[in-house]
């Protein structure tokens, strides 16, 4: 099943403040989600129904997964150090 993959107007601002180099793998990430929304490395995050995190060397990809409609919300893009903290 092939998954649309949306991104919160904060999480494309997010994505503006990381370094090309690191941006081009999350962007493969990404790209990569819409096949699989819970590829290997994928971590549910504790207290969020349908929240999930991927793991991109110093970087995090928060995103919400809606099965019934195959959509896929990115809802933060971050350094490890910060994006936890406005969830």
């Amino acid at each position: 099943m092939i998954y649309r993959v949306i991104f919160r107007q904060s999480a494309l601002k997010d994505m503006k403040r990381i370094p090309a180099y690191s941006r081009k793998d999350v962007w493969r990430v990404v790209d990569e989600l819409k096949g699989d929304p819970y590829p290997l490395g994928a971590k549910k995050i504790q207290g969020y129904e349908e929240l999930y995190r991927i793991r991109i060397g110093k970087y995090r990809i928060i995103y919400e997964v809606a099965k019934r409609i195959c959509i896929i919300t990115v809802v933060m893009v971050g350094h490890r150090k910060d994006v936890y903290k406005n969830l």
